[in-house]
């Protein structure tokens, strides 16, 4: 008995052409302004023209004032950070090591109360 392929043509695990092209899959809807791209001879970062352009290893130019101050300043952050985490390690080790007082103290009273339970008291 022959197949029904127009009843089972759904049951694949992937999507015909037929199919992708009725959902518009893969299909450019609109197009790009011309504020949505950067002009050839305008630096990454500031989005200005050149002044004074450097290129990176990737192929990508900025000015020379503002690939310098980005550096500088993600430096400035990097160290920011480092300085927050050495605190906080600090201060962690800090209250570990108070949490290994407490816990001795209390180990010395456990057993001081022991000791001198055992211990008869005289007049």
């Amino acid at each position: 008995m022959p197949q029904r392929h127009s009843k089972n043509n759904n049951d694949l695990a992937f999507f015909t052409y037929d199919e992708k092209r009725k959902l518009g899959y893969g299909t450019q809807k609109e197009r790009l302004g011309k504020d949505s791209i950067k002009p050839f001879d305008a630096c990454c970062l500031c989005l200005k023209p050149f002044i004074d352009p450097m290129c990176c290893q990737k192929g990508h130019v900025f000015c020379k004032e503002c690939i310098l101050e980005c550096l500088l300043s993600q430096k400035k952050d990097i160290q920011r950070r480092l300085a927050a985490h050495a605190t906080q390690q600090k201060q962690e080790k800090e209250e570990e090591e108070e949490k290994l007082m407490l816990q001795k103290a209390r180990e010395l009273d456990a057993f001081d109360q022991q000791n001198h339970g055992a211990v008869p008291q005289y007049n």
